[in-house]
């Protein structure tokens, strides 16, 4: 079997028909020509996208970090002032029990006390009360009551504690009354 040379003319209408379906191609795409082209297109725009995505990740979890950073900060600071205001009260109460005890010595008459003791140089040295120190008072007055004499007394215990930059300070006051 032989094949016979196509003719001219079949061939012109066979090269004009692909040109016409390449045209229809072009303005009317196929839906994979479509997909094809659009996910194209849509690379091409959302080119550096994923750049700017994890700047705006990184700045997020930058202020997040600065965030936990300062609460934590806060925190350190509250823990210590409070630490430190306790100190301060137990050295008040240090304060007041060597106050009292110069007044109402044990197993020792009661004395008359008007005046002001301070924390001997040694009780700032003491473990945990480094930095602090107090300044106690009593005051005595006489009284009579149903024809017995007694001794009023007015205690005032002031304590200041520092640790570097934070200072506080406590004041407690008490009154007791012991027959002569």
């Amino acid at each position: 079997m032989s094949r016979e040379p196509l003719s001219q003319q079949y061939l012109v209408h066979k090269a004009l028909s692909r040109t016409d379906r390449n045209r229809v191609e072009k303005t009317h795409p196929s839906t994979a020509t479509l997909g094809r082209s659009f996910f194209t297109a849509s690379l091409k725009h959302q080119r550096g996208s994923m750049l700017v995505m994890a700047l705006f990740i990184m700045i997020v979890l930058a202020l997040l970090g600065l965030t936990l950073a300062s609460s934590l900060s806060s925190t350190g600071n509250k823990v210590a002032a409070d630490n430190l205001g306790f100190r301060a009260q137990l050295a008040t109460q240090a304060g007041m029990e060597h106050i009292k005890a110069t007044a109402n010595p044990a197993g020792a008459t009661p004395l008359s006390c008007n005046g002001t003791i301070n924390s001997p140089a040694s009780f700032g040295q003491v473990r945990g009360f480094e930095g602090c120190a107090y300044q106690a008072s009593c005051q005595t007055s006489t009284t009579i009551i149903a024809g017995v004499n007694y001794y009023f007394y007015r205690f005032a215990s002031t304590a200041q504690c520092t640790a570097s930059e934070l200072i506080s300070a406590h004041t407690q006051t008490d009154s007791m009354m012991i027959e002569q």
